[in-house]
């Protein structure tokens, strides 16, 4: 028995899913950085611009539909197996190197099943409920 999500095949796949949170992370660190760089001595020569909530939000919502293709293909690649090989078995069209569905395989299924459920299915509904909000009053 190994570890669980061990080897190159959980590491590639898991690695793939978490540059959205990569790309997320770092605005939001700029964001901080930047907002106390203006507040520092660079406030009196009006040389660093300042971007407000709605702009950081923009940057990430921009980020992340960037992201969305990539992400969709790689959690849908954990199910896209063909025929290959002399023994004729079925492996995986992206890692040919792992076999659909024996222990390596199965212990990545669930984490594609989620990031299906959750970034597949749930940044267009959140894009969509956004969309469905009354918008906010100005001032």
């Amino acid at each position: 028995p190994g570890c669980f999500l061990s080897g190159p095949f959980a590491a590639s796949f898991l690695t793939s899913l978490c540059i959205p949170f990569l790309v997320v992370s770092v605005i939001l660190i700029w964001h901080a950085m930047a907002r106390s760089l203006v507040r520092s001595a660079f406030a009196a020569s009006r040389a660093l611009p300042t971007m407000d909530n709605s702009s950081v939000l923009n940057s990430i919502g921009m980020s992340l539909q960037g992201l969305y293709i990539g992400i969709c293909v790689t959690s849908f690649s954990v199910f896209s197996c063909y025929d290959s090989g002399p023994r004729n078995e079925r492996v995986l069209s992206s890692y040919p190197w792992v076999v659909c569905w024996d222990p390596v395989h199965r212990a990545v299924v669930p984490v594609a099943i989620l990031a299906i459920l959750g970034c597949v299915c749930g940044f267009p509904a959140f894009l969509c409920w956004l969309v469905r909000l009354p918008p906010l009053p100005h001032g």
